[in-house]
């Protein structure tokens, strides 16, 4: 099993962004500059597999996504994102992506919506020293 992907699309002018989405910078919203961010990605078997390729999903979902479609355990945090991935397909830089395929800007999400997320990213990130740390490398 081998997975595809870039971290984002190549960083161009301005100008070239005002000419592909015939917008100036004044007049493109945050789910027009979100496009700049995204990145196809692609999973692929030398054998029959069965598992379901999303339009849309960030990249702090691809690990969780990858462990899940080769049917290994994994920690209970990337557990945590299969679950949240359904709700929210796509966390990026501008704003998420609801399951409906809704772009919401990060000023209008609910704080409450990620809340969870960014206490285990804290958890993962700074606080290494919390009794609660290993929850991340643990298999269930």
């Amino acid at each position: 099993m081998i997975l595809f992907f870039g971290d984002h699309q190549p960083n161009v002018p301005a100008s070239f962004l005002d000419a592909i989405s015939g917008k100036s910078k004044e007049d493109r919203t945050t789910e027009d500059d979100s496009y700049q961010m995204m990145t196809k990605y692609f999973l692929w078997t030398n054998y029959d597999s069965d598992f379901t390729q999303y339009d849309n999903l960030s990249a702090n979902y691809l690990s969780s996504y990858l462990l899940d479609c080769a049917g290994l355990d994994m920690p209970l945090y990337q557990q945590f994102l299969l679950q949240q991935m359904e709700e929210i397909p796509v966390v990026g830089r501008y704003g998420i992506y609801d399951e409906a395929g809704k772009f919401i800007d990060y000023d209008l999400v609910s704080p409450e919506t990620l809340l969870d997320y960014r206490i285990l990213q804290y958890m993962r990130l700074e606080d290494r020293n919390s009794s609660n740390y290993y929850i991340f490398s643990d298999v269930e």
